[in-house]
């Protein structure tokens, strides 16, 4: 049935613009249920958990480097040969996963951009092509009989555990507290034989 006949499709839906790109975020942050989403606020809110860029432990270049590979679907080894419209999707990815005040957007935007930048600049530098190489050599090595090296922190990096572990228990932490947090299972038993 044409759209004309049907009772229950608005014809003048059919003669409205899309919605542009920016509207569409805005949309998106303006739906229900998405306080419970990590809030981005370059200012602490009393009594609401919010980070910002530099003041996240990580979890927004964890967030962006997740996004770029899950969407990953062309050879753009720069933001600058990336089409606008991956730029796009790419953004509204992360917005899908942050809540923030919508007048923040644009800095919002900004400091994504930066942080993709700053990423992908570290990433291409033979340092980190280099570490990048010896970790995976590392990771599947067998250590003299001892199997691969083995941890419990997961993503964190042992920084983010020995901050974590800080916060937790309120003073500062040796470097040992951090190697047991990282080496034992909740058990008590060591991950490995070369962590005991």
């Amino acid at each position: 049935m044409p759209p004309h006949e049907n009772p229950n499709v608005d014809s003048d839906a059919d003669n409205e613009p899309p919605m542009d790109y920016d509207e569409m975020v805005e949309y998106m942050l303006g739906l229900p249920g998405r306080e419970h989403l990590p809030r981005l606020s370059r200012t602490r809110i009393p009594g609401v958990e919010t980070i910002w860029f530099g003041r996240d432990k990580g979890k927004l270049s964890r967030t962006i480097a997740g996004i770029f590979r899950a969407k990953f679907d062309g050879p753009y080894f720069s933001w600058k040969v990336t089409p606008i419209s991956i730029q796009q999707r790419y953004f509204k990815a992360f917005a899908g996963k942050f809540n923030w005040d919508i007048g923040l957007t644009e800095l919002v935007r900004e400091g994504f951009l930066e942080l993709w930048t700053e990423m992908w600049i570290y990433w291409n530098t033979p340092a980190a092509m280099g570490k990048s190489s010896n970790a995976s050599q590392c990771r599947n090595s067998d250590r003299g009989g001892l199997g691969v090296h083995k941890h419990v922190s997961g993503q964190k990096s042992f920084m983010q555990v020995h901050q974590e572990l800080e916060e937790e228990l309120g003073r500062r932490v040796s470097y040992g507290e951090v190697f047991m947090k990282t080496h034992t299972r909740a058990d008590g038993s060591f991950v490995d034989a070369k962590a005991k």
